[in-house]
């Protein structure tokens, strides 16, 4: 039973839209649309068709020209938004109709000041919209929005060099010279601007501004001076830190250690003239590179950090971290390393690393002094020799030998 009360139920439905079908309802006409009511093909309308070209080539909202649309009675701005599936072809084009007048967007109850309109004008040379219109015409929406801007209107348009602006320019339809401040919106193919008459601007001055302009110009001219004093103040400020900065540099310079400085993940950020001659490397080769990578014998510092690693639960990697351990306390950490030069060969030295503290006694950094100790081993080396030399003669000689201080025997040879 409910079966086939469902059958007949279904069966009235199609044959009431048949129905329809042949004898379409006539609706009377109306300033408002209704649904049912045909709507006018707005791809074939002059004023229309452009729109829907502009949004397909752009693959986004576009807005059309103005017109008047017998449904609503009224002047509407075209809205088209083509619409695509997920494959990304085209399935139509949603258009939609802004009032002008009498509708309910905010643009219809802008309180603007005296003597300023605002206007959006499209790249096509017709407005899509002007607020306040002209006072007195019988059809001012007709004559604003039917007509395209005279033509030096688009040349202006046309001349800007820029998105955004402020000019003094000659608007047709504005009544001569106008200061206009304009933005370009190229997504939706559009001009904004708002514009006031040069003469008002100059009578509203000469009425509300005059007070105001002079203690502007007064606060102009003392910051103006403000800013030479500050000017001239940072101007010394600069030479003396310039100054600082080359004595700083002389007494690297001069210094007979290699001096090189880091940041705190040990990046090289300065490198000192004994440091170049001594390992031969330039100062762009060797800025912003890590110290322990670049100079040290990777041999050692692993042998360093297996020393320092002594504690299951404290790790040191064979890295720059095993050069400032004593460093991160606040210590000075004085030890010998093997440095190796640009060219691969080895010299030893005898390494200082301290902290660098700012004002607020944070480590920004490390110091590290190394001193070239080739000289110094090698003298060693010579004086082993010596000693070597010395004791030979001392044990083999032919002759008793003995040796007396203050009056004492303290060695004698064998023979």
């Amino acid at each position: 039973f409910a079966r086939s009360e469902f059958g007949r139920a279904k069966r009235a439905r199609r044959a009431a839209a048949r129905k329809a079908a042949v004898n379409p309802p006539v609706h009377p006409a109306s300033p408002n649309s209704h649904p049912g009511q045909p709507l006018p093909n707005l791809a074939t309308r002059e004023e229309t068709r452009n729109s829907y070209q502009e949004a397909l080539q752009a693959r986004r909202l576009r807005t059309g020209r103005p017109y008047f649309f017998e449904q609503l009675d009224g002047w509407v701005v075209a809205i088209r938004v083509p619409l695509y599936d997920s494959g990304d072809q085209l399935r139509g084009v949603m258009t939609a109709g802004y009032r002008i007048e009498g509708g309910t967007t905010g643009w219809v109850n802008m309180q603007l000041p005296p003597h300023v309109s605002v206007a959006l004008a499209g790249e096509d040379g017709y407005l899509r919209f002007m607020h306040p219109l002209k006072a007195g015409a019988e059809q001012p929406a007709t004559e604003i929005y039917s007509k395209p801007i005279a033509k030096g209107g688009i040349d202006w348009i046309g001349s800007l060099s820029t998105s955004t602006g402020f000019e003094l320019t000659n608007l047709p339809r504005a009544d001569g010279a106008n200061y206009i401040a304009y933005r370009h919106i190229p997504e939706y193919g559009l001009h904004a601007g708002t514009f006031t008459r040069q003469d008002w601007v100059v009578i509203d001055w000469l009425q509300h501004m005059l007070v105001p302009s002079l203690l502007l110009f007064t606060f102009l001219v003392v910051s103006f001076l403000a800013y030479r004093h500050a000017a001239h103040s940072q101007a010394k400020s600069d030479i003396a830190i310039t100054e600082l900065s080359a004595w700083q540099h002389a007494v690297l310079d001069a210094a007979g250690y290699s001096i090189i400085s880091t940041d705190t993940r040990g990046r090289i950020i300065s490198f000192n003239r004994a440091a170049q001659q001594t390992l031969g490397y330039r100062p762009q080769e060797a800025l912003h590179r890590d110290l322990a990578e670049l100079l040290h014998d990777p041999q050692e510092l692993a042998q360093r950090a297996a020393q320092l690693s002594w504690n299951p639960d404290y790790r040191v990697n064979p890295g720059f971290e095993v050069l400032i351990t004593s460093a991160r306390e606040g210590l000075t950490e004085t030890r010998e390393w093997t440095y190796v030069r640009k060219d691969g060969s080895r010299i030893p030295v005898r390494s200082s690393i301290s902290p660098l503290h700012n004002e607020r006694i944070e480590v920004i950094g490390f110091l590290c002094i190394a001193e070239d100790l080739t000289e110094t081993h090698a003298m060693r080396a010579d004086l082993r020799d010596i000693q070597a030399r010395y004791t030979t003669l001392f044990k083999h000689a032919g002759d008793a030998i003995l040796l007396m201080r203050n009056g004492r025997f303290v060695d004698c040879n064998p023979k």
